[in-house]
């Protein structure tokens, strides 16, 4: 429907200078995603001066307390305290060399090169003109400039350097920015002189005195174009002429106190950073100012597009990130109400239509929006159901209301008065013969000449309130009852669906119906269901449903079925579902998009018809509680980048292992910890992993987004490490991060021990042998009761090491192998008793800080404490505390529900934070805190006891997201 583009289009071109950038002209529109970093995600104090990626995928900050890597869940600080030779802590620049190095730049420090792990200083006794190093550039010849307070500084290829100052001809020695354009030219951007360009050997100075309106000139950037723009102080913004710079208006106010930072991104707009009023961007023509929260105001010092085209923005408040979000959203913003209930689209007159929880209703078309209140004659401003008539008009049901008609003519109303059941409308549908048929509480009516009919409980009904109605290709009217479940009606009789005798769900909210498929059922919390010849099938988040509840439910042109539910929207394959249903065995083609895809509010509207719309060029629409949105499966954006992946550090019984291209364990190495990364910054927290141990692993282990892999006592041998990641669009990375660990083995475990002992043993049987011929009756007595000590002993001896095998040697508490053992038996025996199975995993928050700042003497005694007080919380025989690798523990629970887990967890991470544990290098109100996710099933036969894991785990992850030191439990339907 080409005119909701075009309003579309333009409503949002008129809304970025008072709301937020919402259109790159010439593509989509589409929302730009906010994400913000703080203290919170590990980033030190302060203000966050630069930013850029490293070849490797790192995103590296210069901050005012420190240098940090950060891989968006992650952050490394380097200081002063953990650097040799990082003299200043306050890092001002940084700049990514051709081969590699990372050049940093520090505030009375000096610069840094970082190669190979390791950090070399630069300062005033290698030539560097002064401590204070505002920038640093490379040049076309790979040589090295330096920006500082004492003058420019050039480190060439060769080792060799100069220098130059005020009487080398430059504006003054305070140099902010220094850049090389396209023609070779050098400029350098003082704080207190204007812009010199160097060209050809000769100086040129702009200022004031050619016009700039301030001296103190902070960037200068060239554009794809090769155009040169500069950006001063006082707000001045310049683009260069053949002869000066040449003021380039913006709106009065618009720049602030100063332009900081230039950078054009990958689609072609220029971001401009002020000093206190935060974004601006430009883009044929059009400026604006971005006011999306934080943002709106802040001191932006520098900008960075990444390789996945996000944009980072450095202020004084830490980090932000802007990136396209996949859908529209129109709410409050935009014009619309905060929350709307339900959307429908009239074709006829391409318009569409929303109602809105107190707002009204709402008419988009492509010449704008239009509203309806009470004040416009409608019953209630609280629209619950809709249903456009066809002739330009359109049905309308409230809650409280009643029922309206809106047209050329005015408004109609009709109440319980006039033969409505109820005054409270849930749904309205228009039939093959123009009858409107309304859902109010406490049954349906068929209305037709002013004259309502209407069926209660009392005609077979199952439920007084039906929420959704659907009348089929052969007639049949479907009702989705709020208790009841689904009944379908032929106009006499009722046929009634419970869910304890095979239906879909006792509270049904959507009706979806394909030709050939059949119909596609969506209930509050019981998932999809698909009635076709005369059968049901259903599908929960046990085939892979990424979340239970289907508020609404459409398909698009290439196959996929879209899902609104209550923790967002879900994008599921309908050929997956109906081979499913026909038996396959298959991995379901689902996702979940939420607010890390450009969702402002992932929880969408249910219960009301309609749940969604359709336009007829597939564009498809939700109503939810911050407004409408619009999908556009066709041209949906999709990160294609594929996220490199690292190996971080490998961890052998809490000792750091050198990452060469072997790690080599010493014989009787009882843990191995291999911690790894994706690269990928769009959305952290969506990276999934997968990795496998070649020789040992008998498959690729599919974690999830946990970022460490755990081995207990691996065998003597050669093995090979390799892991892959996918991002937030589950595009794989196609090379695996590789490392080779070799196991050592004792004395008594190498092959040519093994022989000699065997030949040493033949040997010995033989002499035994021919001793017991010679001396057997004098001997038998004493020989049997030799046999029978030895018997004892190796007896003890294996029990001794059975016991040994259970127990974690460092916690004291089981080990993750006899976890894994006793978990396949719980589970065996919860599916035959059908008795439910309960699983806790915890995680030491900040724990690696602890450990690499305190060393791990310090972790290892507070991983000991934790360990003693999971153990103290727990008192049935069966209940078992284990170490499952690092800082995580497990707890089974056998014969425990949700609600119980959920008592037991907050007890443990109180009793840890009552503990009092010191951490003072980034713990939560300066103590050893944990994180604890849970969860509980009932197992069946289709699922196996990898699906407790994964929802425990998803949990914890949930936990730590929001903040760490809190329990989340997941409490979906098993």
């Amino acid at each position: 429907m080409a005119g909701f583009q075009r309003l579309a289009a333009g409503l949002l071109l008129g809304l970025l200078s008072v709301s937020s950038f919402a259109l790159d002209p010439g593509r989509l529109p589409s929302q730009y995603v906010h994400d913000h970093y703080g203290r919170e995600a590990g980033l030190p104090p302060g203000a966050v001066w630069t930013v850029t990626q490293s070849q490797d995928g790192y995103l590296w900050l210069g901050t005012q307390n420190g240098l940090v890597r950060f891989d968006g869940i992650e952050a490394d600080v380097f200081s002063t305290s953990n650097t040799p030779g990082l003299a200043s802590h306050d890092v001002r620049s940084l700049t990514q060399a051709d081969n590699g190095d990372l050049w940093i730049g520090t505030y009375g420090g000096g610069a840094l090169r970082y190669r190979n792990g390791e950090f070399e200083p630069f300062g005033t006794g290698d030539g560097l003109a002064h401590g204070i190093v505002y920038d640093i550039h490379q040049d076309e010849d790979g040589a090295i400039w330096f920006g500082t307070a004492g003058g420019v500084t050039r480190l060439a290829p060769d080792g060799s350097v100069s220098t130059l100052t005020s009487d080398d001809g430059l504006a003054h020695n305070r140099i902010f920015d220094v850049h090389q354009d396209s023609s070779g030219a050098m400029w350098f951007a003082s704080l207190v002189a204007g812009v010199t360009r160097m060209q050809e050997g000769r100086m040129t100075t702009f200022g004031r005195a050619t016009g700039l309106v301030s001296d103190q000139v902070h960037e200068v950037y060239e554009d794809r174009d090769g155009s040169i723009w500069i950006g001063t102080y006082e707000g001045g913004f310049y683009s260069m002429g053949s002869e000066a710079p040449e003021a380039y208006d913006l709106p009065e106010g618009l720049a602030g106190n100063g332009i900081q930072s230039i950078v054009e991104d990958g689609d072609g707009n220029l971001w401009l950073g002020t000093y206190n009023n935060g974004l601006i961007r430009m883009h044929d023509g059009e400026i604006a100012h971005f006011e999306q929260g934080a943002l709106a105001e802040a001191f932006v010092f520098d900008l960075f597009e990444d390789r996945e085209g996000s944009l980072w923005v450095a202020t004084r408040e830490g980090l932000h990130r802007l990136g396209d979000g996949k859908f529209l959203t129109f709410g409050e913003p935009e014009g619309l109400a905060e929350a709307t209930f339900v959307v429908a689209v009239d074709r006829a007159d391409d318009v569409l239509w929303a109602g809105s929880e107190g707002s009204g209703l709402f008419r988009f078309d492509d010449r704008g929006i239009e509203r309806f209140t009470t004040a416009d004659g409608l019953a209630s401003d609280n629209i619950s159901a809709l249903a456009p008539d066809g002739e330009g008009g359109i049905w309308v049901g409230s809650f409280g209301g009643g029922l309206d008609h809106l047209s050329a003519d005015g408004v109609r109303s009709w109440t319980r008065e006039d033969g409505l059941p109820s005054n409270h409308i849930f749904a309205l549908l228009l039939d093959r013969d123009g009858a409107l048929w309304v859902a109010a509480d406490g049954g349906i009516s068929r209305m037709r000449d002013g004259q309502f009919r209407t069926w209660t409980r009392e005609d077979g009904l199952p439920d007084a309130l039906v929420r959704q109605m659907h009348i089929d290709a052969d007639g049949a009217l479907w009702l989705g009852t709020n208790g009841g479940g689904l009944s379908r009606f032929d106009g006499d009789a009722f046929e009634n669906f419970p869910a304890d005798e095979g239906g879909p769900g006792n509270i049904i909210y959507a009706f979806h119906e394909d030709e050939g498929d059949g119909l596609w059922i969506g209930s509050r919390d019981s998932g999809l269901s698909l009635y076709r010849d005369g059968e049901f099938h259903h599908f929960t988040v046990a085939d892979g449903l990424p979340q239970a509840s289907v508020y609404g439910i459409a398909a698009d042109q290439a196959g996929h079925l879209w899902l609104s539910g209550g923790g967002g929207l879900v994008r599921v394959a309908r050929d997956d579902l109906v081979a499913l249903a026909d038996g396959a065995e298959i991995e379901l083609d689902a996702r979940l998009f939420n607010e890390a895809d450009g969702l402002r509010n992932a929880q969408f509207a249910g219960g009301f018809q309609p749940s969604v719309a359709t336009e007829s060029d597939g564009s498809i629409w939700f109503p939810g509680l911050a407004g409408l949105v619009r999908v556009d499966p066709v041209s949906l954006p999709v990160n294609r980048v594929e996220p490199p992946v690292l190996i971080e550090q490998a961890i052998a019984d809490g000792r750091r292992l050198s990452l060469e291209d072997v790690v080599r364990l010493p014989p009787g190495s009882d843990n191995l910890e291999i911690h790894y990364t994706a690269l990928s910054l769009v959305a952290p927290g969506e990276v999934r992993f997968r990795y496998r141990l070649s020789g040992y692993d008998r498959g690729w282990q599919d974690v999830g987004g946990r970022r460490a892999a755990y081995y207990t006592r691996l065998p003597p041998g050669e093995f090979r490490f390799e892991v892959r990641a996918s991002n937030n669009d589950g595009i794989w990375s196609s090379e695996s991060a590789v490392l080779t660990v070799v196991q050592e083995p004792f004395v008594w475990q190498t092959t040519w021990f093994r022989v000699t002992a065997a030949l040493a043993a033949m040997l010995l049987a033989w002499l035994v042998y021919r001793l017991s011929v010679r001396q057997f009756r004098v001997r038998e007595q004493r020989l049997s009761g030799l046999v029978r000590e030895r018997t004892e002993q190796l007896q003890q001896a294996l029990e001794t090491v059975e016991r040994s095998s259970r127990i974690d040697g460092l916690t004291g508490v089981a080990n993750r192998g006899y976890f894994e053992e006793r978990l396949l038996r719980e589970w065996a025996i919860a599916r035959r008793e059908q008795s439910p199975l309960g699983l806790v995993m915890v995680d030491i928050d900040h724990f690696k800080q602890l450990n690499d700042s305190r060393g791990h003497q310090v972790g290892d005694d507070c991983l000991r404490e934790v360990a003693e007080a999971l153990l103290d919380a727990v008192h049935r025989p069966r209940d078992l505390v284990a170490r499952y690798g690092g800082e995580e523990f497990v707890i089974l629970l056998p014969q425990t529900d949700a609600e119980s887990i959920g008592v037991l967890a907050e007890r443990m991470r109180a009793d840890v934070e009552a503990l009092g544990l010191s951490h003072p290098e980034g713990g939560i109100n300066g103590v050893i805190t944990i994180s604890v996710g849970g969860a509980s099933v009932v197992p069946d036969a289709a699922a196996d006891s990898r699906r407790l894991l994964e929802r425990a785990d998803r949990a914890l992850y949930a936990a730590k997201n929001a903040g760490r030191n809190r329990v989340r439990i997941d409490d979906a339907a098993s």
